[in-house]
């Protein structure tokens, strides 16, 4: 499950800031995802190969992008090396081959471990000399500096060069890459102070403002966490994320009302993005990463509408809506997503007296993970 995350954290958070030049027709492949349908997305991209010779080198990072999305990382690999080798100079193929090199690496044995993390860290060093404006690698190599021990090439001197040139780049991203610092030396104070100064200098990106909310949390301050994310919609009232995980924390305030209203509001959100995508004249590889983005922003909101009718027992019919088509529309192998999207199915049914149908989405959810507990109790309840 956490190795899916940080790849589908990943994913959501960075947009590729160089491909959109020279982009071949994908609008057939974009309008599948949009939709829903993955692997025909994937099929049309993979029919382009049979029909380029051009641009094949931005398809197969294409389809490197939709596997990663998926959680599919041995075949999101293959197509990102595909890309390096055919075009080793663009900065983007070497850093997302170094996110895959990277989660092989928590993939491997204790043995395969540190190769392949050299590797994920030479991909990102390719990446910086080819755009030494590529804050995303350069973000990766101070973390890989921060973590990795010294006979593994580690080093705190050269994570804290890597802040000082991020910062000389974008004073946010600078912000954030000292609050990495701060954190492995666990000086909580002045974590939260470059949190802060990053939001300040954010002005729509909602990554330190995420941030600064979390490390509010973990501090139990959720009051405070609730007004970092107020004030930042009052700028920028239409981001799914942040409505998203707003309601989350107003359903714990027992502000259900408001919690209602920004969780469909947040759904609302990413599919009229997504609709704008579709609609777009001439789309190209940046439309297919923004769609990347929005289709996990809605799904994401799809699961909160249901995770939110499950734990209020409110709008119990959109509730079940909300996570049928999240569990009908999310990828294969998002193994714990699934089980999560059948335990609050499972309770949304139980509310409603469909004690049968309850039933099936629980041993539904134990035959995914047979020590889930809440499944387990749920069932007994029920039997």
């Amino acid at each position: 499950m956490a190795r899916h995350v940080v790849i589908f954290f990943i994913v959501l958070v960075y947009l590729s800031p160089s491909l959109e030049a020279a982009s071949p027709e994908i609008r057939p492949a974009l309008a599948a995802f949009i939709e829903g349908r993955y692997a025909d997305a994937e099929d049309s991209l993979k029919t382009m190969l049979a029909h380029h010779d051009t641009d094949r080198a931005q398809i197969w990072y294409l389809l490197g992008r939709i596997n990663t999305w998926e959680g599919d990382i041995e075949a999101a690999f293959d197509w990102f090396e595909k890309a390096v080798k055919t075009d080793s100079d663009t900065a983007d193929y070497q850093y997302w081959l170094g996110m895959l090199y990277g989660a092989k690496a928590q993939r491997a044995s204790i043995f395969g471990k540190p190769g392949k993390a050299r590797r994920a860290r030479k991909a990102f060093e390719k990446a910086v000399r080819l755009d030494p404006d590529h804050v995303p690698a350069r973000i990766k190599l101070l973390e890989y500096h921060l973590h990795a021990p010294g006979i593994m090439g580690g080093s705190k001197e050269k994570a804290l060069k890597q802040a000082s040139e991020i910062a000389s780049r974008n004073t946010m991203e600078g912000h954030m890459a000292w609050a990495l610092i701060h954190a492995k030396e666990k000086a909580q104070d002045k974590r939260e102070k470059a949190y802060l100064d990053a939001v300040a200098q954010a002005n729509s990106d909602v990554r330190p403002v995420v941030s600064l909310a979390t490390h509010y949390l973990r501090d139990e301050r959720l009051l405070d966490a609730i007004r970092v994310y107020e004030a930042f919609l009052q700028s920028y009232p239409d981001r799914s994320p942040i409505l998203r995980r707003l309601s989350n924390l107003y359903r714990l305030e027992n502000e259900n009302e408001k919690a209602f209203q920004a969780a469909r509001r947040s759904l609302e959100v990413a599919t009229e993005a997504l609709a704008a995508l579709a609609s777009e004249s001439h789309p190209g590889v940046q439309s297919f990463e923004k769609a990347l983005r929005a289709e996990g922003f809605r799904l994401q909101a799809l699961y909160a509408v249901g995770r939110f009718s499950a734990l209020t027992g409110m709008v119990l019919d959109l509730g079940l809506e909300s996570l049928t088509a999240y569990l009908r529309q999310q990828p294969a192998r998002w193994k714990f997503a699934r089980i999560n999207g059948l335990y609050r199915l499972g309770r949304i049914y139980a509310r409603q007296g469909r004690q049968d149908l309850a039933r099936g989405a629980y041993r539904n959810v134990l035959k995914l993970n047979k020590d889930h507990k809440g499944a387990r109790k749920a069932l007994e309840k029920l039997e």
